[in-house]
């Protein structure tokens, strides 16, 4: 398909998806959506880190990324991220780092290590697991100075093809408490299709403990060999995200930003590197 019909049918499918669109709560994992605005539960490879771990199952060989984003203009909250994987026969494990915020006002460092894997094939369908143990430290000036805790999270994915996989997995699924904050337990139903091989669909259910819910909608299109094109919508209230990836080889660099309807924009960059 030409350019200009790719973009014609991205314009498209973005418009539908405006139209469906409904919101109701709280999301799963900000940085999972960044950039496109879902695939955090069926989408595979290093975005599973940050995601449904069961997606580290399918990845390349070993791969790492660094990404930093600005939360809606305001200097002190800004988000920094590292990672990265390896593959193995059995088993494919990843550690990742995120710090968000400024010690001075409020920030939280979080490190992760996620390993997953893939079971027996069940009818066709290739099914996998993957879990993640999170350090979470919260930082406030005194009185309330710092605390900190571990999390564990799990999930499970079902690769229909090398076209289609389903997701699920939740946050925090032991109910870990931090003394003088909230922490939720979280849950996220969603899928990818790679509708052909240069342009794929992503949504997610993302559920709170309280019964609250959101819906995220996003499309990734190749318009050409390197440079994709990504957008979506969801959240509540509803925001737009987009994001553009360049590609050479085994690297890419690449924009992402976020509109909010009462915030305005945040942005941010990334790396990629993947060895195939």
């Amino acid at each position: 398909m030409k350019p200009n019909l790719k973009i014609t049918a991205f314009v498209s499918l973005i418009l539908l998806s405006f139209n469906i669109i409904f919101a109701v709560g709280e999301q799963l994992d900000e940085f999972a959506l960044f950039g496109r605005g879902a695939g955090s539960s069926g989408d595979y490879g290093i975005s599973a880190l940050w995601g449904n771990p069961a997606g580290l199952s399918k990845t390349a060989k070993y791969s790492a990324s660094a990404a930093w984003q600005n939360m809606w203009g305001v200097s002190q909250y800004s988000q920094y991220i590292v990672g990265g994987y390896y593959s193995t026969k059995y088993l494919n494990m990843g550690l990742s780092i995120d710090y968000f915020g400024d010690p001075d006002i409020y920030s939280e460092m979080q490190a992760s290590a996620t390993i997953a894997g893939v079971l027996p094939r069940i009818y066709g369908i290739d099914p996998a697991w993957g879990t993640r143990i999170k350090y979470v430290d919260v930082g406030c000036p005194e009185p309330y100075g710092n605390v900190s805790t571990v999390l564990i999270d799990g999930g499970v994915t079902l690769f229909f093809s090398h076209r289609a996989s389903l997701g699920f997995y939740a946050n925090n699924i032991l109910n870990t408490q931090l003394v003088g904050y909230d922490i939720n337990r979280l849950y996220s139903l969603g899928f990818r299709y790679d509708v052909s091989s240069w342009a794929s669909v992503f949504a997610d259910v993302q559920i709170s403990e309280d019964g609250r819910g959101e819906v995220y909608l996003a499309q990734r299109l190749t318009i050409i060999r390197w440079l994709d094109l990504t957008a979506g919508l969801g959240g509540r209230p509803t925001r737009f995200f987009v994001g553009l990836n360049f590609i050479w080889n085994d690297l890419a660099i690449g924009w992402g930003g976020t509109i909010h309807p009462e915030l305005g924009m945040c942005n941010g960059g990334k790396i990629l590197w993947e060895k195939k």
